[in-house]
């Protein structure tokens, strides 16, 4: 029989006491990411957001949660999806250079793509380079209006507290117990078998999109993994949740 303790993952936009004892009988790791600092409750961990755009579809998706913020504006709507395939494009271009999301940021505000072209190319990446050459190819107004919806969509993400929590790691950082291995931590950190992470967001804040980004990949994870995740949602209402 296996008697392995299960994993906790909490979404919510409050911290919780209670959940954040849940794994392991209260003997687990408890980890909190939470840029925002709602109740005050400080990170604890970071998340390694380019090197989660392993490949073109996971850069896809988790472009599509970073522009999701801009999807209420009318004029910026209609050129999410261009801007969505540019921003896969960069993070894709990231992963494969070793850059950082703040050298994306800076691709972004020069309006200059052919950085992430030029990795593109030189790492193979073919198909993502021809969309890059073919955006590049078309005119100056079309060109503007995406990148003025991507800097709208990315600008909030800018914000020294939000850099650091989807930071790549350094030497001086150790991956967090499986199945939230893309979470990282300051090394000397004790790791312990059962993890609980709670995800702070606030689904009306500006960083809503990568919140949203993160809790997909870590609830992918969790679905691949051998022990069990409780997924616990809390809300205005109360709690919801399940087992994956």
């Amino acid at each position: 029989m296996d008697c392995a303790p299960a994993n906790l993952l909490v979404i919510g936009d409050h911290f919780d006491e209670v959940a954040q004892r849940g794994a392991g009988g209260g003997q687990g790791q408890a980890l909190v990411w939470n840029p925002e600092a709602l109740d005050q409750a400080p990170s604890t961990c970071a998340w390694d957001l380019i090197g989660a755009a392993v490949d073109a579809p996971a850069a896809d998706r988790l472009a599509q949660h970073l522009l999701s913020p801009v999807l209420d504006n009318r004029l910026a709507s209609f050129f999410v999806p261009e801007a969505s395939l540019l921003v896969a494009n960069m993070l894709l271009a990231a992963s494969c250079c070793g850059a950082t999301f703040a050298d994306v940021l800076d691709w972004v505000w020069q309006e200059d793509a052919s950085p992430a072209a030029h990795a593109l190319r030189g790492y193979g990446e073919f198909d993502a380079y021809e969309d890059v050459l073919t955006f590049q190819a078309q005119d100056g107004i079309t060109q503007g209006s995406v990148w003025e919806t991507t800097q709208m969509a990315l600008k909030p993400l800018n914000y020294g507290p939000v850099l650091d929590a989807i930071a790549r790691p350094s030497t001086e950082r150790i991956s967090a117990p499986a199945p939230f291995s893309a979470l990282h931590v300051p090394a000397g950190t004790p790791l312990r078998p059962s993890v609980t992470v709670q995800v702070l967001r606030s689904k009306s804040s500006p960083y809503s999109g990568v919140a949203a980004a993160l809790v997909d990949e870590l609830l992918r994870a969790a679905s691949e993994h051998a022990r069990p995740t409780t997924v616990l949602e809390l809300n205005t209402y109360g709690r919801t949740g399940g087992s994956i």
